[in-house]
């Protein structure tokens, strides 16, 4: 496991937290086609912000997080392309209790311990307090930390935290690489990255069309050879 986490964007937020959340909520419909996924990321429940992703959106996300190594393929029934998240031991090496809490993060923003226990429902069932709390220390104190205390709110007494896959706009690297960047090198690195989504847009449409086609060799061959049905 990569001790360094990705630098992820909202959608690429979104799209993996909903890959987590559902991976442990509801395991009978996971790993997750690309309209089970743009659904559970438009949710208006257990969502802040709520969005409105079409499937242009969560496909390029779903690109973008398989080339960091946080979601892969995954075989499905017919020809459907199903996905699945990488966050477990193969990935981004989190325990269940874990995933749980970086699920909610990603899928709710900053959080306290306690809306945390509350808030996991089906996913994991933190008996007490400190159970969960001790979730959350290991998410903070890990070598390379996957969550971080988030500003307090004036009044706000309570301990709350944000998960680490952004550069928050509040943190001073972030404030100081955006004073000194050009503008020009900006719009520069804007459309770079505009060109890419396009590429990698163009390449998963191709993937898809070469599985479709896989599918109908398949069928094809059923129907010269039935022979080589199973019985």
């Amino acid at each position: 496991m990569s001790q360094q986490l990705p630098i992820l964007t909202e959608e690429e937020v979104r799209v993996l937290g909903a890959l987590i959340e559902k991976s442990q909520a509801t395991p009978e419909y996971y790993p997750m086609t690309l309209n089970a996924l743009v659904n559970a990321c438009n949710q208006k429940n257990s969502r802040d912000p709520v969005v409105e992703y079409d499937e242009d959106i969560v496909e390029d996300a779903l690109t973008l997080l398989r080339g960091k190594g946080v979601v892969a393929f995954a075989s499905g029934v017919g020809r459907a392309l199903k996905y699945m998240h990488r966050a477990g031991q193969n990935g981004l090496g989190l325990s269940p209790a874990q995933a749980t809490a970086m699920s909610i993060l990603m899928l709710r923003g900053p959080q306290t311990t306690g809306e945390i226990r509350a808030r996991a429902g089906k996913q994991f069932n933190f008996p007490t307090m400190e159970a969960a709390q001790n979730t959350m220390d290991s998410l903070l104190n890990h070598d390379a930390p996957y969550i971080e205390e988030a500003p307090r709110a004036l009044g706000q007494k309570e301990t709350r935290y944000r998960h680490k896959f952004y550069i928050y706009e509040d943190t001073p690297s972030a404030e100081a690489a955006a004073a000194e960047t050009p503008a020009s090198l900006r719009s520069e690195v804007s459309e770079l990255q505009e060109t890419l989504r396009q590429f990698q847009k163009e390449m998963n449409n191709l993937r898809n069309i070469v599985t479709a086609l896989q599918g109908d060799v398949m069928v094809m061959k059923e129907d010269l050879y039935p022979e080589n049905k199973a019985e």
